[in-house]
């Protein structure tokens, strides 16, 4: 009976497998840590995480990341046992381990451990969080609550206590949709009000049991219509606590159920059934049953049959724990292609594996031939074989072999098989008959690879040996002269009177026959192998799938040839079909491919796709009545409609998962998944970045692009997930980076990362405006600088020029007073003479004599003034004041305020020269009336105010008056500023500012 029973559960499993669900196996050798997985989880990110015994696994359907535990190691996970794994509203995830409850904080991407009260290692549960609290189920604390975010405990019930093992109800402890906390107790349920502390048991042995007998229950689920429903042993029981009821269910397909270990409920209502034995059951909202198990030699099915945890994410994956062996991912209509493979357990199912050629013998038959198992008969609306054809040798009407080269039905509706022992023809009711081209016993000779039909009732036979004419009304052989002992791989006689021939791995070629003789009319190739050809109408050229490539042949040459290099998954390609669309569908030695020819572009599917494998078969290909596409290969064939053959729209999310800054890994105390800005110095422009595609539908089959903008504006296409870049300037920048499924549907969710590299500071704005300033600064300094120093030259010249100037007069006056002096005085003596002599005439030349002599004497005063180098700068200013004044032609006041009586020598003598300038410029020019002199003393300057009430004058900015530029020089050269205030008829004002010798070095 049990045997009974497996056979039946493997035959619903196939159906359901092959032709509805994908089934991915990941296991150990992809990375998982440990096959045994009691807990997962797809959490906020994106992210499947996968609790085993021996660690915490990240899956991102690419690779693994693996949390061992590492108690000594701050940051590390404690304990190695993981069977539960929830996540905060935060982010955060919390781990139940052998050691007790771990803290994932995900922004640092480290773990804390929450010890226990006392603190000893106690495995525990968490089973439910929120905002503040995480609830969970500790071995030695019982069922608490605990609040992370003041770091504090309760605990709800410190007598329910439960030792974790390896099939405890991890999963059968939660709060209910009615807000009451359900826990599942080593025999029945309880259900606790957290409001009012009442409980209420069910199917236990306590005495307030409201309902059932008591049992042990697995797994408990709380689904969205509000019953709940609960595994064991036996099958699953509904428990409706609202009306107080239950129901039990034992059976699927008249099939006793046993040993259900977890239940999970789909987003359409669906119930999915972890089993211990009966693999995973699907249970949908018809109470229709669906099983999925493990089938020998097909990787399409589940690893084992022993499911001891099941998990249905957000995205529709059904995530499954064959224990030990890993999990795997049950995709539902995960597959563009139907197939149809060898599985040796199964009944009705293909006998061998390798399909050599296909015939759709009408609407509903399809004949399959074999390598080594005759033909088979499948059946198109069950999808099973329905009869097996092989050889007999006590059957004259059986397969002349069991090795099915080709099928071949001739303009009549009759059915050829060329197979590895001579020429068979299809009389009806599974019988044969069988023709040879040399005697019967010659087995090596009577091996046929190709048939075509030719004209006149005559087949055309290639065999390993020649090339053959075959009679169908004579069924006699003859031999083509020409091709003797040639191996004739393909034939193709779609147009009238041309041949299209390909010797084994000597090309092809072009020709017809004449007489029994082969005539050549062009050569295609020259070498490789020619498999089959399309007529492409559309375009007018021959579409030819050959052992180099996909080759375009049109009036008479080879127009294009597309290789591996051109997309292609492999250059081998055996067949060549053209759908309604006109675009191409290839089988090759890499899977099959569709190419469209006007954009020139290849799409390549994969096993992920529901390929029979990656290795197809030439002449294992056909388009049957209802446009159902055929492709064998050599574990089964395929079948679709390419109208059906959708390109999937899923966008993949990208995350950052590693950082590395100049070749090390990141310091920065934030993972880097969880950052938005990354800031780096000048000396970390050197950077790497690791990310994936969160994508579990594409097999890892994914392309990225990527671009670091404000560095660079155009997208890079790599399927690598590692990007370096090197000396990067400063700047800020944001890099970007965009994930294509399988089928190269690319993503509107564009990943971005903003860098910001700060310069060192010479580039820095405000080092830039400090130097700039400098420079300023600098600039003026040595304006300044070269300005005073043309000013020092000029008062240098100046001063040299007043010291000439005076020397002259000192040496002038000298001389004057020497010599001309002396000559006066006697010419005085002489007029006194003549005075006394002729008194008449030298009474009046006396007077002019003694002017003539007081005016050089007053000259000579000029030239050198005595007084001044004698008696100092006050009294020689008195003494100027005293003679105008003595002369009553105007009236000259001095005011001495404050101002020093003594000055140095060279500060006196420029001083005094200025004074008296003004003073005879009043004299000679102005008509005044008066004089006034101010000098008085201010802080650290001295100041000279000259006025009179002249006609005065109109000043210009350069005057060309000798005397006013001798004033303006001196005042120079004394490091002072005059200004000149005058107006026609209104007098003269100057005001001369001088810094006071004390302070100043002049």
């Amino acid at each position: 009976m049990q045997k009974w029973l497996l056979f039946l559960w493997l035959g619903v499993g196939l159906k359901a497998t092959a032709q509805s669900y994908r089934i991915d196996r990941i296991g150990t050798d992809r990375g998982l840590s440990q096959g045994s997985i009691y807990a997962m989880l797809k959490d906020s990110r994106g992210f499947m995480w996968f609790g085993t015994q021996d660690g915490l696994n990240r899956y991102d359907g690419h690779s693994f990341k693996v949390y061992y535990s590492e108690p000594l190691r701050a940051g590390a996970l404690h304990g190695g046992f993981v069977n539960s794994i929830i996540e905060s509203p935060n982010g955060d995830l919390w781990i139940g381990t052998d050691y007790g409850l771990n803290w994932y904080r995900r922004q640092k991407d480290n773990f804390s451990f929450i010890e226990a009260s006392p603190a000893v290692l106690s495995p525990c549960t968490p089973f439910a969080s929120n905002e503040q609290y995480v609830w969970y189920w500790s071995e030695k604390e019982g069922i608490v609550q605990f609040d992370y975010l003041r770091q504090t405990k309760k605990v709800v019930f410190s007598s329910l206590t439960n030792r974790i093992g390896l099939l405890t109800p991890t999963n059968a402890t939660h709060f209910g949709r009615d807000a009451k906390l359900w826990v599942c107790l080593p025999e029945g349920i309880m259900s606790y009000d957290t409001l009012t502390k009442q409980s209420a048991y069910y199917f236990s042995k306590h005495p307030q049991n409201r309902l059932g007998k008591s049992k042990r229950f697995y797994c408990v689920l709380h689904a969205r219509n509000g019953l709940i429903y609960m595994g064991h042993s036996e099958g699953i029981t509904v428990l409706d606590a609202l009306r107080q009821s239950f129901h039990e269910i034992s059976h699927f397909n008249n099939t006793p159920l046993v040993e259900i270990y977890d239940l999970k409920e789909g987003s359409n209502g669906t119930l999915w059934v972890a089993t211990g034995g009966q693999g995973v059951l699907r249970y949908d909202a018809h109470q229709k049953w669906t099983q999925l198990v493990h089938q020998n030699n097909d990787a399409n099915s589940l690893s084992n049959n022993t499911i001891t945890s099941i998990y249905v994410a957000d995205n529709g994956i059904v995530w499954a724990n064959p224990d030990p062996l890993g999990v795997n991912a049950i995709i539902e209509q995960g597959h563009k292609f139907n197939k149809v493979r060898y599985v040796a357990e199964a009944t009705q199912s293909l006998n061998d594996p390798n399909v050599r050629s296909l015939l759709s013998y009408d609407k509903n038959l399809l004949w399959v031939g074999t390598e080594q198992g005759g033909i088979n008969v499948w059946e198109k609306s069950t999808k099973q074989m329905i009869d097996y054809w092989l050889p007999d040798a006590q059957n004259i009407y059986a397969l002349p072999s069991q090795s099915i080269n080709q099928f071949l039905r001739d303009s009549e509706g009759q059915i050829w098989i060329a197979t590895y022992h001579g020429l068979a023809h299809y009389l009806g009711n599974g019988r044969f008959e069988s023709f040879f081209p040399q005697q019967k016993q010659a087995l090596g000779n009577n091996i046929i690879r190709s048939i075509a039909e030719w004209k006149d009732q005559k087949l055309l036979v290639g065999t390993e040996y020649g090339l053959y004419e075959f009679d169908k009304k004579k069924r006699v052989f003859t031999e083509v002269e020409g091709w003797q002992k040639q191996n004739v791989l393909w034939l193709n006689t779609y147009q009238k009177d041309s041949i299209w021939l390909n010797v084994f791995n000597e090309g092809c070629v072009k020709g017809s026959l004449q007489n029994g003789r082969w005539i050549t009319y062009e050569r295609i190739t020259h070498s490789g192998n020619v498999l089959s050809r399309c007529q492409d109408s559309t375009r007018k050229c021959d579409w030819l799938a050959t052992s180099n490539g996909l080759m375009q042949y049109q009036n008479g040459k080879i127009k294009a040839m597309y290789t591996l290099k051109d997309g292609l998954p492999n250059s081998y390609v055996y067949a060549v079909l053209m759908d309604k669309q006109n675009n191409l569908w290839l089988s090759t030695n890499r899977g099959l491919a569709s190419f469209n020819p006007e954009m020139r572009q290849f799409r390549n599917y994969t096993l992920a796709d529901g390929l029979q494998g990656y290795e197809f078969n030439n002449k294992s290909y056909l388009v049957d009545e209802e446009g159902y596409f055929y492709f064998g290969g050599t574990s089964g064939f395929n079948y679709f409609k390419p109208e059906e053959v959708r390109i999937s729209t899923f966008q993949p999310q990208v995350q950052f998962t590693n950082f590395w800054i100049n070749e090390q890994l990141s310091p920065l105390n934030q993972y880097i998944g969880e950052m938005d800005t990354v800031q780096l110095s000048f000396e970390q422009n050197t950077f790497s970045f690791q990310f994936t595609a969160l994508d579990f539908f594409s097999n890892g089959q994914n392309l990225y692009q990527y671009r670091l903008k404000n560095l660079e504006n155009n997208w890079i296409t790599t399927s690598n997930t590692f990007v370096r870049y090197v000396k990067v300037p400063a700047g800020e920048y944001v890099l970007e980076v965009k994930a294509a499924n399988s089928d190269g549907f690319w993503s509107d969710d564009v990943r971005q990362l903003y860098l910001v590299i700060r310069p060192p500071f010479w580039q820095t704005w405000w080092f830039r405006i400090v130097v700039l300033l400098g420079i300023v600064i600098v600039g003026i300094g040595a304006y300044q600088w070269r300005i005073q120093s043309l000013k020092r030259r000029q008062r240098e010249r100046l001063n040299l020029i007043i010291q000439t100037q005076e020397a002259e007069r000192k040496q002038l006056a000298t001389e004057l007073h020497d010599d001309l002096g002396m000559r006066l005085s006697t010419l005085q003596m002489y007029v006194s003479e003549l005075e006394n002599t002729y008194s008449g005439r030298g009474h009046a030349l006396k007077p002019m004599v003694e002017e003539a002599i007081g005016g050089i004497r007053q000259q000579l005063q000029d030239l050198n003034p005595k007084m001044l180098f004698e008696r100092g700068f006050r009294e020689a200013v008195e003494d100027l004041v005293n003679k105008i004044n003595v002369t009553d032609t105007l009236k000259f006041e001095l005011f001495w305020l404050d101002f020093p009586d003594r000055l140095p020598q060279a500060f006196e003598i420029n001083l005094f020269r200025v004074i008296q300038e003004l003073v005879n410029n009043t004299l000679k020019h102005a008509h005044a009336s008066r004089i006034e002199l101010q000098l008085l003393a201010r802080e650290q300057q001295l100041i000279i105010v000259y006025e009179d009430d002249g006609r005065g004058f109109v000043p210009k900015p350069f005057s060309s008056g000798f005397g006013l530029e001798n004033i303006r020089n001196r005042i120079q050269l004394l490091k002072g500023n005059i200004e000149f205030d005058s107006r026609p008829q209104h007098g003269m004002c100057v005001t001369i500012a001088l810094p006071h010798p004390k302070y100043s070095k002049l």
